[in-house]
């Protein structure tokens, strides 16, 4: 059974990417933090990088017709020791009709902070699912 505070942790990452709200990075994700995509590993050294590559992605997917994003927490692996867990998350691109686009799913290693709140350590990438986003993954900042 899937931890109910990391889907809906999942699920408010979704909204959030979708309305292009990119200010929530910072409490979200630890940086420096490696992004693993194919056999690429892009190294995210603060809110500027993610902001452009998140900006780059949500442009794309806009282009495509992506009217709505849902996320599916698969799999929650806790570790034996501290806060630890890892998250499988299969993302779903719809069109306004309620077709889908495509899929993506990714492997995120992650804590519990003392609160609860959930910091984003690392991202593993491990299928593109969107037409042609595949190539813009490893499109390089300069």
């Amino acid at each position: 059974m899937v931890d109910a505070r990391v889907q809906e942790f999942f699920d408010w990452l979704v909204v959030r990417l979708l309305e292009g709200a990119l200010d929530w990075l910072e409490d979200v994700y630890v940086y420096p933090m490696a992004l693993f995509i194919g056999d690429e590993i892009r190294v995210e050294n603060g809110p500027e990088d993610t902001a452009l590559y998140l900006e780059m992605r949500r442009a794309h997917a806009a282009q495509l017709g992506v009217y709505a994003m849902t996320a599916n927490v698969l799999q929650v692996t806790h570790k034996t020791t501290g806060h630890r867990f890892s998250a499988h998350v299969e993302y779903t691109f719809l069109r306004d009709n309620g077709s889908e686009i495509g899929r993506n799913k990714s492997h995120y290693r992650c804590h519990f902070e003392d609160e609860g709140r959930i910091r984003v350590e690392s991202i593993e990438i491990l299928e593109l699912g969107l037409p042609r986003l595949s190539s813009m993954a490893t499109a390089r900042r300069h």
